[in-house]
Order: structure tokens, then sequence, then C-alpha cells
């Protein structure tokens, strides 16, 4: 069964046209077939298509003495298949460290061209940004005048995500010129970066940065907490910063709350964040009551359970995510924590209802009305959620949403978000070692990382050896309360343009 006869006629069959399914079965075919000569005839084939099944053949057979020569040059094709096929092979070979600066040049060059690489680039630097040449690359395309935002911000993640980073000589320069920028978010990428390298020669620079009032409160909390190198835990100025934040800007109040709620917070802080809890936000009381999980202080619970029976915003707090938060409680507060989780599961119960009595309105809703409240401020469905090219890939792409589920689906995922959750999007929760809380989707993995996409901002890198306990979580980052938050002729015309996209085409119809 193994003639290696085959092998020729295998390769011929491979062509641009050949659907993913076929391609896959001449592969595994050429696996078995088991032959490392006649296969390595393939690398050097005319045909993208038959260099690539060649290589991944080679890579997966059990004689197959693939080398990382033989993988290094693919990475530079301009076949894309090929290229990521190279670039997923290369990165399954740690031993191949000492082609890295070679690899790492090629992908840089391709980072203006938007190509899928970024990922890879981005695991490739973390794994060898401690080899001298590496070290050197960085730097000199950091200072680079021509340094594209992207790179720039790519290169600043690799620094303050990988471990044990030792600085190097050319970081120093173009770090201390982008610690004044203006830019808020370049600062407070360099800020991270600075942080992970714990240079006294920076702390002068990160002190000016806290105390510069004329600079967003979220950048002076993130300077003061590298210069205290304390993540987990904040400093009192910090937590005073955020608590006003909070209280009096709506407009970066969610990122304040959600920095207070991942943070290990002291008793005293705790009791001054209940205090919060009566008149906080929709979008504020979720991430506040983080900091509330699990907590072994009975006066604390108390005054959280009291404070939460009177928040103006608890309608907008799930039965499941307050389970989870009252989890462990201790035994004297159980009474009424679990008095107040009823009353959330009856409230729930009045929207099963609501849901029922609100189908009948289904058939009266816009597509064309309901993609502007998709794409507006009041829904947000945009800063999560993808539709075509517009908006962001945090939560499921929606492109086709309405080809796979109901009105009623629609209907019920938006009013109860954690009842359903989509493969691929479960949301976790990363308790670190030094007692710090990120919630999301895990939306990439190596060997030492896990990158974890929080309900805003850039995915966090997480080093594996600094989690004490990663679980799964039943509570989506999709906010409740969004048909509250809407109009019932607003709810109808956006579940209308949901149900609407079907063939990935943009929709305009009304119903």
């Amino acid at each position: 069964m193994k003639n290696t006869k085959v092998v020729d006629y295998l390769f011929k069959a491979l062509t641009p046209e050949m659907d993913r399914a076929f391609e896959h079965a001449v592969i595994y075919a050429l696996i078995e077939i088991n032959d490392q000569t006649e296969t390595r005839t393939g690398l050097e084939a005319d045909s993208p298509q038959v260099r690539k099944a060649a290589l991944i053949a080679l890579d997966q057979m059990d004689a197959g003495d693939l080398t990382s020569n033989e993988v290094v040059r693919e990475i530079a094709s301009n076949n894309e298949d090929l290229q990521r096929a190279a670039i997923q092979i290369y990165v399954r070979h740690p031993s191949w460290t000492s082609q890295s600066l070679s690899v790492i040049e090629q992908l840089l060059d391709q980072q203006g061209e938007a190509t899928e690489s970024s990922s890879v680039l981005r695991e490739l630097l973390v794994r060898s940004i401690n080899q001298p040449d590496v070290a050197e690359l960085v730097g000199n395309r950091l200072s680079g005048p021509l340094v594209s935002a992207k790179l720039q911000s790519l290169l600043l993640e690799v620094i303050a995500s990988a471990q044990n980073v030792r600085v190097h000589e050319t970081w120093i320069p173009p770090l201390e010129k982008l610690l004044d920028s203006s830019d808020a978010t370049v600062l407070t990428a360099t800020i991270s970066a600075v942080e992970r390298l714990n240079e006294k020669q920076f702390q002068q620079r990160l002190t000016e940065i806290g105390e510069d009032v004329s600079l967003p409160i979220l950048v002076r909390v993130s300077a003061l907490e590298a210069v205290t190198k304390s993540q987990s835990q904040l400093s009192d100025r910090s937590f005073e910063l955020l608590l006003d934040v909070v209280q009096e800007s709506p407009k970066d109040a969610y990122l304040a709350a959600q920095r207070i709620g991942t943070a290990a917070l002291t008793s005293e802080q705790l009791l001054r964040v209940a205090k919060l809890i009566q008149r906080a936000s929709p979008t504020v009381l979720p991430e506040l009551i983080r900091a509330f999980a699990r907590l072994k202080d009975v006066d604390v619970a108390t005054a959280f359970l009291q404070a939460m029976n009177s928040a103006s915003s608890l309608d907008t707090i799930s039965a499941v995510q307050f389970s989870e938060v009252i989890k462990s409680y201790p035994s004297e507060t159980l009474p009424n924590a679990n008095a107040l989780l009823a009353k959330l599961k009856q409230r729930e119960a009045m929207h099963v209802e609501k849901v029922e009595a609100f189908l009948p309105y289904l058939n009266e809703g816009s597509a064309e009305r309901g993609k502007a409240v998709f794409f507006g401020k009041k829904s947000n469905c945009a800063t999560c959620h993808q539709v075509g090219s517009q908006g962001k890939k945090i939560g499921p792409d929606l492109t086709t949403i309405g080809a796979s589920r109901t009105s009623r689906d629609l209907l019920e995922s938006i009013v109860f978000p954690s009842a359903t959750l989509v493969r691929d999007y479960e949301p976790f929760s990363i308790l670190k070692e030094d007692g710090k809380v990120l919630n999301g989707i895990v939306v990439r993995e190596t060997v030492d990382t896990i990158y974890i996409q929080q309900k805003e901002g850039e995915p966090v890198a997480v080093q594996r050896d600094e989690i004490e306990l990663l679980s799964p979580s039943t509570v989506s980052i999709m906010p409740n309360g969004l048909d509250r938050v809407l109009s019932q002729t607003e709810l109808a015309d956006l579940i209308a343009y949901l149900q609407s996209l079907k063939s990935g085409e943009p929709a305009h119809a009304s119903r």
C-alpha cells in the first residue's frame, strides 16, 4: 500500500483550485506513505501547494527530518498559505532558536502589510528577547524614524510580557523618548514595558507622570503602580485617584472600576468601594462587585450585601454573576446573601415573562434602523462584535448570525447573555499568585503564556507560572441589562438587523 511512486501522483493532484478537505487527504496520505526521500523532492517544486504539503508531511511523518533551513526559507514566501504553514511549523520547534533572528527580521519587514504573522512574531520575540542579537534588533526597530504605530505597539507589548527580560542598551533612548509622548495609549504601553524592566533610571520620570495632573488619571495610576512595583494591590494614592474617576469621570469610570475590581484590595479599601455600590452605574457595578468575590471578612461582606440590596443598578447583575461573588462567604452572612440571590432570580423569572410578552413585537423591527442601533453608542455592540469589516473582534463575529439564530434566540441572548455561551468564547477567570483576578476570553495560548481578552483594551499576557488558578466562568463578558437600556422599538430594530445578517452581505431591508 505504501508505493512510493504514488507520491508523485499525489503532488500532481495539488492545485490552487482544490478544496481544503482534499488537501488534507493528500497530506495525510503522504504522511502515511512515510517516504522521506520522495516527499522531500516536493520542497523544490514550483508549486507553493506542493511545497506546503511536503513541509507539513515531512514535519509530521516518523522520519521526516525536516530542517530549520527548509522551513525558514518559506517564511519569506509571497504565498500566504505556504508562509502560514511554515510559520506554524517553525514555532513548534523551540530547538531552532538559532534561526530566530533571521525569522524575526523577515516577519518584522512584513508588519506594514497587515499579515497574519503578528501573533507568531510576538511569540518568537517573547521567546528570544534575551538573545543579544534579537534584543538589539528590537531596540533598533523601536528607535527607527519610520517605525509604524502597529510595530511600536507590538514591540512594547513584547517587552512588557516577556519573562525575566533584561534591558538592552539600545532600548533606553527610545523608551525615554516614548515616556514623553502626549499619546495616552503609547504612554500606557511604554509604562508597562518600563515596569517589566525594573530599571531605577526610569523611576523619576514615572513619578513625574504619576503626579502630572494634566494627564489622564488612569495613565497616572499606571505610572504610580510601576514605581511601587505592585500590580495586584493598589497604593493609597492610586486607589484614591481611581475612586475619583469612578465618581467623577463617566468616560473613564468603567476602566477605573475594572482596575479596582481586579485588584487585591485591603479591608479598608473594600469598605470604601462598598459605599460606591449604591449609586454605581450599570456598566460600573458589575466591575466593582468582582472585588468582593469569596470574602472571608464578615464586616466587609455585610457592608457589601447591604449596599447591593439598595443598589440602583442591581438589575444589571445576573443571579449567576452574584452567585459567583458570594461563594465561600462567611456562614453568618449567607442568609442575607441568599435572600438577595433569591431576589435576583425572581427578577430574572419576570424577565422570562418579558421575553414571552415581547415576541409579538419582533416582526415590527426595521433592519435598517437596527444597524444604527448596533453601531451606536447606546448599545455599544460594535465595541465587542464585528459585522463584516466593521466593529471589533472581542466577542463572536456576527456577520452571518441571522443564518443560525432565530429572533427568539437573539432576544434571549441579549436579555440573558450568560445563559448561552458560544464555543471558543467561553469566559475564564484567572487568579494570579499575587491576588490579581482577570476575567475574559482566552484568545491565545503558548507554552508559557496565556493571553486573556477582557471587555475592553488589548489582550493581557499572563505567564503560566504566575497563575494560581485558571477556571471556566459561567458569567459572559457581554454586559447584562441591554434590554433595559434600549427602548422596545430599538430592541426590535436591533434584532431585525441581526436576523438579516445571513450571507455576509450588508443588509438594509426593513420588515
